[in-house]
């Protein structure tokens, strides 16, 4: 069951990069299926800045399950049914 659903997906002003300038995170996905849009900014310790944007697209499978009406069974050639999502 989808539970998961925050307005901001993540948000941590003190991401410390290595000597490269490298850093890894692990963010959490939230259950929407959207794209989420990211800005990150970054500074150094003498006062550079850089900034970039990114999308990030999450989605699920989706799965149906049927649940037939009772009149609806074997060798029967036809009947109606309705599935609203």
């Amino acid at each position: 069951m989808r539970s998961y659903f925050p307005e901001a997906l993540y948000i941590n002003p003190e991401i410390i990069t290595d000597k490269d300038g490298r850093a890894s995170i692990v963010i959490p996905m939230a259950d929407s299926i959207t794209t989420w849009r990211m800005a990150m900014i970054a500074s150094t310790q003498q006062g550079a800045l850089g900034t970039s944007t990114s999308s990030l697209k999450v989605f699920q499978d989706f799965f149906v399950d049927l649940d037939f009406a009772r009149h609806a069974h074997a060798g029967r050639s036809r009947f109606d049914s309705r599935c609203h999502l």
